[in-house]
């Protein structure tokens, strides 16, 4: 009997740990429960954020608390600092793309975000992109040029991808 070898391969992620790097930017908590989650499960978890705190309403001692948690956990904490133009942020980028070469993740989960240096920085790796709310919400701004030209390499990059959001 010819088993179906398509499932098989489908699977290949459940017979081993895997290094898997979420990536994020205003969806930090969210990223932060799906890192733990992978860790209870026998998962090696790295999670890529900014350093601002404006998901905690600016309260960065919230933020710190919650890398210290992930931590804890055995979770990598990588911070991009800066703005996203901001050439003091060269140095960090440098040392946290020796990092993840280091470590090789299997796959990048990213959660949308318009941040051109998070895109370059998970380049060449296996990318699964989550999307929230995949038709915006009314009132929001519109893109910048910038934030649509990242947000579509995104599309472009991905492997696979989820939606979030209203059927």
């Amino acid at each position: 009997m010819c088993r179906d070898q398509g499932a098989a391969t489908a699977l290949w992620y459940l017979a081993r740990a895997v290094r898997v790097l979420i990536v994020c930017d205003f969806l930090f908590k969210y990223g932060s429960q799906q890192a733990r989650s992978l860790v209870h499960a026998g998962h090696d978890v790295a999670i890529l954020c900014r350093s601002h705190a404006l998901e905690f309403g600016g309260h960065e001692h919230e933020r710190d608390e919650v890398h210290d948690r992930l931590r804890d956990e055995g979770i990598r904490v990588l911070v991009l600092p800066g703005r996203v133009r901001s050439a003091s942020a060269v140095p960090a980028m440098l040392g946290i793309r020796r990092a993840l070469r280091r470590w090789r993740p299997d796959v990048v989960h990213v959660h949308e975000n318009h941040d051109p240096r998070l895109l370059a920085l998970t380049a060449g790796h296996r990318t699964v992109l989550t999307v929230h709310d995949p038709l915006g919400h009314p009132g929001a701004p519109e893109l910048t040029r910038s934030e649509n030209w990242a947000f579509r390499r995104w599309f472009h990059r991905a492997d696979r991808f989820i939606v979030h959001g209203q059927a």
